[in-house]
């Protein structure tokens, strides 16, 4: 079997019920890649060859919520229900990160989206 097969393959292994990346199922697949006869050059071009084409699939399955600062519950739920829209009704593994560039506001970023709003947004618009 040739590396774009092969790797097309691990991808299709690596994907759970519900199509998204699984870590376990991963872990398998390296295990796997670990275990085949062949030379450690060729097991790591495998292996890049699969991080390359999994990566992109794991980032669709997240999203980022860039903060100026805590949060509560409320504002989470509605970044949380705004990712879920985002991604068709599907969740997101939300990730808040605190970013000190923010005056306030938020930046939400699923997948290729990018949802800001902010006083240095607002600022911006009006200095144009």
């Amino acid at each position: 079997m040739d590396k774009r097969t092969q790797v097309k393959y691990f991808v299709d292994c690596t994907l759970g019920h519900n199509g998204a990346p699984a870590a376990e199922r991963a872990a398998a697949v390296c295990e796997y890649v670990a275990g085949l006869d062949c030379s450690d050059e060729r097991k790591l071009d495998l292996l890049k060859a699969y991080r390359k084409a999994v990566l992109p699939l794991i980032e669709r399955e997240r999203a980022v919520a860039e903060v100026s600062g805590p949060i509560g519950q409320q504002a989470l739920k509605c970044l949380e229900d705004l990712a879920k829209r985002e991604r068709g009704g599907r969740p997101a593994k939300l990730e808040i990160r605190e970013n000190p560039n923010l005056i306030g506001g938020v930046r939400l970023t699923v997948a290729d989206t990018i949802i800001e709003r902010g006083t240095l947004g607002d600022l911006r618009e009006i200095v144009r």
